[in-house]
C-alpha cells in the first residue's frame, strides 16, 4: 500500500522532473569530458547542455521583464555572464589541446 507523504501530485511530478533532469544533465556533462565518447557526440551533448542553460536563463530574464522585477533581470544577466565565461574557457582549453606543439 502506498504511504501518504502529504505531497500533492504536482510536488511529486516536480521531484520526478528534477531527478530525470539531474541524471540527464550530469550524464551529458560527464560524457562531454570523456575521451571514450566520440567527438561529434561530445559536441552535440555540450551544445545541448549550453542550450538548456541558455533557455533557463532566457526564461528567468523573460519573467523579470514581465513582472518588472530588476532582481530577476540582474540574476539572468549574471548567469549569462557565467555561462559565457565558462564556455569561453572550455573552448579556449579545447583549442589549445588540438594545436600541435611547436619545437
Amino acid at each position: 500500500m502506498l504511504k501518504k507523504t502529504g505531497k500533492g501530485v504536482g510536488a511529486v511530478l516536480d521531484d520526478v522532473i528534477e531527478f530525470v533532469l539531474e541524471i540527464v544533465l550530469y550524464g551529458a556533462m560527464e560524457a562531454v569530458e570523456s575521451k571514450r565518447v566520440p567527438m561529434p557526440a561530445r559536441i552535440a551533448l555540450g551544445a545541448g547542455v549550453v542550450l538548456f542553460f541558455l533557455t533557463v536563463i532566457g526564461l528567468v530574464f523573460w519573467a523579470g521583464v514581465g513582472t518588472g522585477n530588476p532582481g530577476l533581470i540582474a540574476l539572468a544577466l549574471i548567469l549569462l555572464a557565467f555561462v559565457v565565461i565558462i564556455f569561453w574557457s572550455k573552448a579556449k582549453r579545447f583549442r589549445e589541446k588540438k594545436r600541435p606543439r611547436r619545437r
